[in-house]
């Protein structure tokens, strides 16, 4: 029976103990999601935690204001995606295959992006001052705030496919179009670190066909015949200005298409930290960028929306074994 009493006794010491190191760094075991999208292009994509057969991946909390630290990889996102575009009469459709993961990541207190207030780095946009809705150019702001808990977040995309861009829209069916490349492996600007741009370069446009059919939506029903090398110049390359992630509100302007009244689009996302003093609870952080489209000569803004479902943290559990230890020895002593 002593035996008994000295091997719960050592559980019960042992998982107490390991309660008190642990404070310093804990791990929780996570649920989530990621979102990407260019909400106003009408392209998004989203994945979640964890996966099917698999098990829940871990994050490890510590210091003040429980710090998250995420390993590489945890979430990744793959398939193909076929979009037509109804509002840019320059393109007919892009058909993408992707792949997106991301590298180590460690939010924190007062490390989101702050208060911000941005236009893309292109002709005529030198600060947020001169950016106009009109022509175009858009917008990012982030409002003041003291909830800005947050970080960068690299999300990193490799890219595949093409699109097909009308170049002399004409009576169907003589319409003449060049397929472009679009392969890529490059951060995605949405969450990266503050006021980074990224340059999507424009590998120039690869065929040239004509009596090409276009069907609902600018989809190609008919991809025709080609008639030889891509016309010069090519498009200018695309800019994006990217920023971190936040707990935080973010606000976005887009015209998407430009139109002469403007007709922007806007949008205002907001993250929350709903986490107890533990660190276990509700988090949400969002990413912004604002873009700009050679091709189209567009701007639109780019959307990283990062939700996670923090539960009790794995010290925890180890107190929660100890105290079981503790009051079975208990019930022993009141047995004797």
């Amino acid at each position: 029976m002593n035996s008994i009493r000295l091997a719960i006794l050592s559980i019960a010491s042992l998982a107490v103990c390991w309660t008190s190191v642990a404070q310093a760094q804990t791990t929780h075991s996570i649920s989530g999601s990621l979102f990407l999208g260019n909400p106003s292009a009408g392209a998004t994509r989203e994945a979640t935690l964890p996966n099917a057969g698999n098990p829940a991946p871990t994050i490890q909390t510590t210091g003040p204001g429980q710090t998250i630290v995420i390993p590489a990889d945890q979430w990744q996102m793959s398939g193909s995606i076929m979009r037509t575009f109804m509002s840019f009469p320059s393109v007919a459709q892009n058909t993408e295959v992707f792949n997106t993961t991301h590298a180590d990541v460690t939010f924190a207190p007062g490390a989101g992006v702050g208060t911000l207030s941005w236009c893309p780095q292109i002709t005529g946009c030198g600060t947020f001052m001169d950016a106009t809705v009109a022509t175009g150019q858009g917008f990012i702001g982030a409002l003041p705030g003291p909830n800005t808990f947050g970080g960068a977040f690299r999300l990193l995309r490799s890219i595949t496919g093409g699109a097909w861009f009308v170049f002399n829209p004409g009576t169907t069916p003589t319409k003449t179009v060049g397929f472009s490349p679009n392969v890529r492996n490059q951060p995605w600007t949405a969450g990266i670190t503050n006021q980074e741009q990224v340059i999507d370069t424009n590998p120039g446009l690869s065929t040239v066909r004509i009596n090409v059919m276009l069907g609902a939506n600018g989809s190609i029903t008919d991809p025709g015949t080609g008639i030889g090398p891509p016309p010069t110049p090519t498009a200018p390359n695309g800019i994006a200005t990217g920023f971190k992630m936040t707990t935080g509100t973010l606000v976005f302007s887009d015209a998407t298409p430009a139109t002469v009244g403007g007709g922007p689009f806007t949008s205002t996302q907001a993250g929350s930290d709903n986490r107890t003093a533990g660190g276990e609870g509700n988090i949400q952080l969002i990413g912004g960028a604002v873009a700009y489209a050679g091709f189209t000569g567009n701007v639109f803004y780019r959307i990283t929306r990062l939700t996670m479902d923090v539960p009790e943290p794995a010290s925890m559990l180890a107190l929660g074994v100890g105290l079981v230890a503790l009051a079975g020895l208990t019930q022993f002593r009141r047995r004797d």
